[in-house]
């Protein structure tokens, strides 16, 4: 229709909030905004200056992470917002370099995703669980040009798009 283009769309795990990415016309920004599906209301709404790449709410549907690539010459990281649209972390990556899909673990404790180079960083491609309150990464696997990351329902496993062609089981 006549409004902004919606590039991703997330629920949380009990359908009570729902969440999407979407472009703001006329900028390369992005706006992340929330609605209680219930009610039509709106949540939240956030502008992102760099645009976006994927979100995810957590299992308990108090938090919703979004990433973005940062500028060239900054870093790409990862905002937590609560269900009020008040940022409550950031995960920061190294300079030049972006971080993909995304996922909360079961325990909603990490955030594992893709990392991949941008502007033409030779940074190697890898996918990272982050503890999201501190920033840490706290395990990482090295991936040839990864492209997604997706957990199972109880963390156990993970997949990935490699190469375009083969998908790992992790």
């Amino acid at each position: 229709s006549s409004g902004p283009v919606v590039f991703r769309v997330a629920a949380d795990p009990a359908g009570e909030s729902v969440a999407a990415l979407r472009e703001v016309p006329g900028s390369t920004a992005s706006e992340v905004v929330a609605w209680d599906p219930a009610t039509g209301q709106e949540l939240f709404r956030r502008e992102i200056e760099d645009g976006t790449f994927d979100l995810a709410w957590s299992p308990d549907g108090n938090w919703l992470a979004v990433t973005d690539p940062g500028p060239p010459g900054d870093r790409g990281h990862v905002t937590v917002f609560d269900r009020t649209g008040d940022v409550v972390a950031e995960v920061w990556e190294a300079v030049d370099v972006g971080i993909g899909h995304i996922a909360f673990t079961p325990d909603g404790e990490h955030i594992v995703g893709e990392r991949f180079p941008v502007y033409d960083n030779d940074a190697e491609p890898a996918i990272h669980t982050w503890d999201w309150r501190t920033g840490e990464v706290v395990d990482r696997l090295a991936t040839p040009d990864t492209r997604g990351v997706w957990l199972s329902d109880d963390g156990a496993l993970a997949a990935s798009v490699l190469d375009g062609e083969r998908i790992a089981i992790l």
